[in-house]
């Protein structure tokens, strides 16, 4: 799957390029679906797997990452679990994990920040979330699960901003 920056930049983006290998992952969904987002993907019935990659602003470190999470999924039984940083898009990046949803239905969600340059506050958000019953997971547990169990999408995702 690729998305060009020209496409981003006409969806009122950042002017990000994208690539991402879905093949053996088991996942589909839309490119370009709302406002501010790039793509949204899910998996099979059966659980909760799925990956977003959104537009962000104003968050620098993991301390906005795991204010940022509180809010976005405040009123979704939301549980903290930690930051950490992550191998992404062939970098170290700030992550954060974070619980949301309840028995069959709860997930943990690795959020990660891919800025448009070192140190930027901006770029690109990733939300990859996987169905957790028990204990959530840390930022280096979910991928370990994610190249296990998800064709390891994470690991091919490619982005350069423009």
């Amino acid at each position: 799957m690729k998305i060009a920056a020209a496409d981003s930049a006409r969806h009122g983006l950042p002017a990000a390029s994208i690539e991402l290998d879905v093949a053996q992952a088991a996942m589909w969904g839309q490119v370009f679906p709302g406002e501010g987002v790039y793509l949204n993907l899910s998996g099979p019935p059966g659980g909760p797997l799925g990956l977003a990659l959104v537009a962000y602003e104003g968050i620098a470190d993991a301390a906005a990452l795991e204010e940022f999470a509180a809010k976005r999924f405040a009123g979704d039984t939301y549980v903290r679990k930690g930051p950490g940083t992550v191998e992404l898009a062939g970098r170290s990046r700030v992550a954060f994990t974070c619980g949301r949803g309840q028995s069959l239905a709860r997930s943990t969600h690795l959020l990660a920040l891919i800025p448009v340059k070192e140190g930027a506050d901006s770029g690109v958000l990733v939300d990859f979330c996987v169905g957790t019953q028990r204990e959530l997971l840390t930022p280096a547990e979910v991928m370990k699960l994610e190249r296990l169990g998800a064709g390891g999408v994470l690991g091919s995702l490619r982005v350069r901003f423009e």
